[in-house]
Parts: C-alpha cells; sequence; structure tokens
C-alpha cells in the first residue's frame, strides 16, 4: 500500500525529537523530489547533519537511508504508473459499448477497496470532531468543489452551523476571520491539490481548529495537517469521486446518529416547509 510509508510516520510523530520532526515534515511535503535526492543534497536543503538523517531513517525501521529512499522511489513508481493507466484507458482501453459496463466494474472494485480498519479508526475520530465542532466549515476547490458542495448541502438538511467556503466571492479569509478553536474545518482535496486549499486549511490549523482531511493519499499536504484522515482511493483506470460520496454518506448519517431525536426533527421541519411552499415539482 502506498500510504504505509505515512502511517508510519504518523504513528512516530508525536515521538520525535524536533530535529525529526523537521525530516519528516519534509518528506511528507517533498517526496517525489526526494527519491531523488543524496543524503548530503537532502542534509543541505534542510539544514539537517547526515547523522540526523540516517538515525532517522533508523528509528522508523529502515537500515538507513538507502532502503528509505528505495521505498520512496518504490511509492513514486507506483504513482506515475497509475497516471499512465489513466491516459491508457482514454486512447485505448474497451470499446465504448463496454465502457459503461467496466467503468461500473471497477468502481464496485474500487469501494469494496476502499475500507481499512485504519478508514474506520480515522471515521469514528472524524464524526466525533464534526459532532464537537462549534461550528462546521467545508473546504474543496476545482473538482472537489462538486464533493464539498454536496457534503455541505446533505449535512445542512439536519445541521444549521454548516459554512460552505469558496473563493468565488473573494472574501473567504473575510468570512473565517473570527475562527476560534472550537471550530472545525473538513478540507477536501485530491492530486494535484490547490494551493488555495492547503492555505486555507493552514489557516485553520494555525487558529487552533480540529481539522478533518477527505483525500486521496497520507502524502497529501492536507493529510499532514489533520487530526482524522479519510482516505478515498481511486483505481489507476479510471477517476471517480464514488469512494469520496460514500465515505461522506457515511459521515453524515453518522453525525445524524449523535442526536438522532434533533436530527429527525429538523429533517421533518425542512420536509414540511419544502411542502407548504411547493418547492419540488
Amino acid at each position: 500500500m502506498i500510504s504505509n510509508l505515512f502511517q508510519l510516520l504518523d504513528q512516530h510523530y508525536e515521538g520525535f525529537s524536533k530535529t525529526y520532526r523537521i525530516i519528516c515534515d519534509y518528506v511528507r511535503s517533498n517526496y517525489l523530489d526526494l527519491s531523488y535526492l543524496s543524503i548530503v543534497e537532502l542534509s543541505r536543503k534542510i539544514d539537517v547533519s547526515v547523522g540526523s538523517i540516517t538515525g532517522f531513517c533508523k528509528a522508523i525501521g529502515f537500515a538507513g537511508y538507502a532502503s528509505f529512499q528505495k521505498e520512496l522511489q518504490r511509492m513514486t513508481q507506483q504513482e506515475m504508473f497509475a497516471m499512465r493507466e489513466i491516459k491508457n484507458s482514454i486512447s485505448g482501453g474497451p470499446k465504448n459499448d463496454e465502457l459503461l459496463q467496466d467503468t461500473i466494474d471497477t468502481n464496485i472494485l474500487n469501494l469494496q477497496r476502499t475500507y481499512s480498519d485504519h478508514l474506520a479508526q480515522s471515521f469514528r475520530e472524524a464524526v466525533d470532531i464534526l459532532c464537537a465542532g462549534r461550528r462546521i466549515y467545508v473546504i474543496g476547490l476545482r473538482s472537489a468543489y462538486a464533493v464539498a458542495y454536496y457534503f455541505y448541502f446533505t449535512l445542512s438538511d439536519f445541521k444549521d452551523n454548516v459554512t460552505l467556503l469558496s473563493l468565488g466571492e473573494g472574501d473567504v479569509f473575510d468570512r473565517i476571520l473570527h475562527i476560534s478553536s472550537e471550530d472545525v474545518l473538513v478540507t477536501i482535496g485530491f492530486e494535484k491539490y490547490t494551493k488555495a486549499t492547503c492555505e486555507i486549511t493552514r489557516f485553520f490549523r494555525d487558529h487552533g481548529c480540529r481539522i478533518v482531511a477527505l483525500t486521496d493519499r497520507l502524502s497529501s499536504p492536507l493529510a499532514s495537517m489533520a487530526d482524522a484522515v479519510l482516505i478515498a482511493q481511486n483505481s489507476s483506470t479510471t477517476f471517480s469521486y464514488v469512494s469520496a460520496m460514500t465515505i461522506l454518506n457515511a459521515v453524515v448519517i453518522g453525525i445524524g446518529r449523535h442526536n438522532k431525536k434533533r436530527t429527525l426533527r429538523e429533517l421533518e421541519t425542512r420536509q414540511n416547509i419544502l411542502r407548504d411552499y411547493n418547492v419540488h415539482y
């Protein structure tokens, strides 16, 4: 699994020294470049001694920097292979009359592979964090905006403390200027990650807010800033938000079950309003 190394870093992070945390943070943000850097080049880039880098690699179970770098190279090759597979599916792959069935089958397989013990634990943590939040902010830009809006719209059916952030209005930082550490951010992003999403997520983190990230790998810049990370991986042959939507469906239901009576009351009130004002055809 691509995420194994980053799970390993997560497990050790709290016990790392300040120097090891510097190395760890750099690995998270730059692992694609790091797979081709010599230990001396890395030492110069982050101003950490060669001995500290070697010690860091050994602390997380590698024989040294060389074996650690081989694992990074393996991860890089897997990710590049996935992108080649997507391109190959467009230029070749199944015939058009088989494409629909093939895509459905691929998404079913992807969903079956989505579940893991790590995801289940992160899911429980995410629901607890969101239920405890004073206000829930949601951010997802470019193609991830559709996923963010879906989550916001669904959760707003029974929660009145949800805010969807968008760059279109140009005042996003004005809207979050007065956030407090009691607020929560749901940040959604998939490769390639947008700079604005990362900046807004960092703003919330710097203000002491708890963060739930929905992303595609633990090496994601969003994952490195989050308290709970929900991984929605895509298959190598198709890009789909099926896994992401499924995970968010479960999160919404989990939040709704936190206070069933209130949730059902809010849903009934909303249904009555929509009926009384003939909102639906």
